[in-house]
């Protein structure tokens, strides 16, 4: 393992900082991509002759794609930055690993969110309703499920990284200063706890297997249920909880409320039982005690 390369990019976001650091356990040589000119690696991936230049210089094996634009809201007021940081820039990736004859894995990271309406959601049952999704899913076009692994999922768990906070960071934490929330009851998702996400990764990353799959716990809840589970489970005082249904308006922008997948073709393509929510909740329990 020690020789072999591998290339993050959105190296530092919440589940870019935990794969890293699971790589580097494990043996890999590491490099990390970032959008600001501090991190390990900096370049221009939207200049087609820059990313040519850098990837024939680290040589990787595999690329783990995880940039991306990611604040719903912001995508809605800007589509044209979500378009580029979800999508555009995927051209040029595309284009080296059809010109490369160097043996390349490359797995791209998306989004349950390029779901809506009842669930669970087969892979073609692809409904984007906001921008956020469009132009994610425009990105898996793009980089062409033919010659790559695009990997659509959804995680919890205790972040690493002091600038990205996740849902169960935002929950723990308001409960523990005891302040009021609302959880919603009419949006569903299933999970992965962020630490077994990156270990499946790393499972299947050396696997010449391209496509489009689910990757998810098996069953699916609402998020306030999810919640409340894991504040039980950490003992935690949920008085100040109120669970209740989200609308929509003309000033918010409109999200899925059922993005529960059906991750049967993955199970059966990569022959691994994928674990049950009720387990990710009680591992995600464990990292915050």
């Amino acid at each position: 393992m020690g020789n072999k390369k591998i290339l993050v990019t959105g190296a530092y976001g919440l589940l870019g900082t935990i794969l890293c650091k699971q790589l580097e356990v494990d043996g890999y040589n590491v490099y990390r991509h970032g959008r600001k000119k501090s991190r390990d690696e900096f370049f221009n991936l939207k200049s087609y002759v820059n990313l040519k230049n850098n990837l024939d210089r680290i040589k990787p094996n595999i690329i783990i794609n995880l940039l991306a634009l990611t604040n719903v809201e912001l995508c809605e007021k800007n589509f044209s930055k979500a378009l580029d940081l979800n999508a555009i820039y995927l051209k040029n990736f595309s284009k080296y690993l059809n010109s490369t004859q160097k043996k390349l894995n490359f797995i791209h990271i998306s989004t349950d969110q390029v779901y809506s309406g009842e669930g669970p959601h087969f892979e073609n049952e692809v409904n984007p309703i906001n921008n956020y999704a469009l132009t994610k899913y425009f990105g898996e076009i793009i980089i062409n499920p033919n010659k790559t692994l695009i990997l659509r999922t959804n995680f919890v768990g205790k972040s690493e990284n002091k600038d990205r906070k996740s849902l169960t960071d935002w929950f723990i934490s308001n409960m523990k200063k005891n302040k009021k929330i609302t959880l919603y009851k009419n949006i569903y998702f299933n999970p992965l706890e962020i630490n077994y996400l990156s270990s499946i990764i790393i499972k299947i990353m050396h696997r010449n297997i391209s496509g489009t799959f689910n990757l998810g716990a098996r069953g699916g809840l609402s998020k306030a249920e999810f919640l409340l589970r894991l504040g039980k489970k950490l003992k935690l005082n949920l008085k100040k909880c109120k669970v209740s249904k989200i609308t929509f308006s003309k000033k918010t922008t409109v999200r899925p409320t059922n993005m529960i997948m059906n991750c049967k073709k993955f199970e059966k393509v990569f022959k691994i039982k994928l674990p049950s929510l009720q387990n990710q909740i009680i591992r995600t329990s464990k990292t915050y005690i």
